[in-house]
């Protein structure tokens, strides 16, 4: 599964969700107002706590926090477990450099000056990203997969897609990271695994 649409999924099950609790909540207020309308005369209870019912609804709240956090938690970390390709993406003041182990091609840009990088990919395959930052703390944002990755000075995080289609996108850091933050983009290619492939043969032959 890509990264739109497991965000795409999990955002569903949180939504869903969202709406049941609040339905109950308005369904329990609702008949709380009724109720006290139809009781007038009555005398209020006395009761100081009502302890099977704070036990049911603290146990309720509290399994349905664990559910979101594991299945959240779970959706975001879930890998492939043999990608096809790993590509290393360094961040620093203030552009990309994008690296493609085993091949010697490297493609960097002055982002300041308007140069901006390409990321290329091919389609179809599931691709490793590992990122890090040479200074300080960026993020790499692509709005088209609807996700970012912190990149930190001395730690690799890593996540895993597959691009079912070509197409050329925008990407960009979203952590303010110094002067010259707002010039920080990178172009995202997608190719046929054909095309790719050329690419990273002429690249390589042109080092």
């Amino acid at each position: 599964m890509n990264l739109p649409a497991r965000f795409d999924h999990t955002f569903r099950v949180e939504v869903v969700i969202a709406f049941v609790v609040f339905g109950l909540i308005v369904l329990v207020f609702s008949a709380s107002i009724v109720r006290s309308f139809t009781a007038r005369g009555r005398t209020a209870s006395q009761k100081t706590s009502y302890k099977r019912t704070e036990v049911f609804w603290t146990s309720l709240v509290a399994a349905m926090m664990i559910f979101l956090v594991t299945f959240s938690f779970t959706e975001n970390r879930s890998t492939t477990s043999a990608p096809a390709m790993t590509v290393d993406v360094t961040a620093f003041q203030w552009c990309w450099r994008f690296e493609y182990p085993g091949s010697g091609v490297s493609v960097t840009a002055d982002c300041v000056n308007g140069d901006l990088p390409t990321l290329e990919v091919p389609s179809g395959e599931a691709i490793r990203f590992r990122i890090v930052s040479a200074d300080v703390i960026h993020a790499m944002w692509i709005p088209h997969l609807r996700f970012k990755m912190f990149a930190y000075p001395n730690w690799t995080n890593t996540f895993e897609n597959t691009f079912p289609e070509p197409g050329t996108w925008l990407g960009e850091c979203s952590e303010f990271c110094g002067q010259y933050h707002y010039a920080m983009h990178f172009r995202l290619t997608v190719t046929t695994p054909a095309g790719f492939h050329s690419w990273l043969q002429s690249h390589g032959a042109a080092r």
